[in-house]
């Protein structure tokens, strides 16, 4: 926010100018296990779209671009690798009758 509003007088004035965010693809579609940097991510992306609404007629874009990938042998991608495990596990874990 810090550098919007550092640059949106120039731009507006200007009539031109363009901020582009990058985020990863949970602001877009909550993924377990990402549950902490996912809805702060969610809320700069809507607040940028927000700001794009209110930008409309100024000649000032705002956007986001969401990417939707991981680095191999990262920690993100081992903890994505492992969830993935636990939940094939869980649909393939052999259910027993209950006694109720």
């Amino acid at each position: 926010m810090e550098v919007v509003r550092a640059v949106l007088p120039e731009w507006t004035e200007r009539g031109d100018g363009a901020f582009l965010l990058t985020h990863g693809y949970s602001a877009a579609r909550p993924i377990p296990h990402l549950s902490g940097v996912g809805p702060v991510m969610a809320a700069a992306r809507n607040y940028l779209y927000s700001l794009n609404g209110e930008l409309a007629d100024t000649g000032v874009y705002a956007g986001t671009l969401a990417i939707g990938a991981m680095i191999e042998r990262s920690e993100m991608a081992e903890s994505a690798t492992l969830a993935a495990a636990d939940a094939e596990a869980l649909v393939n874990f052999p259910a027993t009758p209950s006694s109720r």
